[in-house]
């Protein structure tokens, strides 16, 4: 989502995945896919940079995600990870008493 303001200057929130174009001229307009059309005050090339941002956080936060599953399933997967299992009685898995 990126958020904009309409011409009285009240922000609001639109999916960037449904922008279809952004038309320049005395006034900003958005238009989605739909066929929805919002004029805001925001330039076309800062609409624009509000959308890359958004996508980039969203391919950023994609990116983490995958690299915690990989981690997480690389060290379930693999004894010699590194990481081990500490017992309730404070041994670690595979400690001798």
């Amino acid at each position: 989502m990126i958020v904009v303001h309409n011409v009285r200057g009240e922000p609001f929130a639109l999916n960037a995945l449904l922008i279809e174009r952004v038309e320049g001229g005395a006034e900003t307009h958005v238009l989605l896919v739909d066929g929805s059309r919002y004029v805001v005050i925001e330039s076309i090339d800062d609409v624009v940079g509000l959308v890359r941002n958004d996508r980039a956080e969203v391919e950023a936060a994609a990116r983490r995600l995958a690299a915690r599953a990989s981690v997480a399933q690389h060290s379930a997967s693999d004894p010699d990870s590194g990481l081990r299992l500490i017992r309730d009685d404070g041994l670690a898995d595979g400690d001798l008493r």
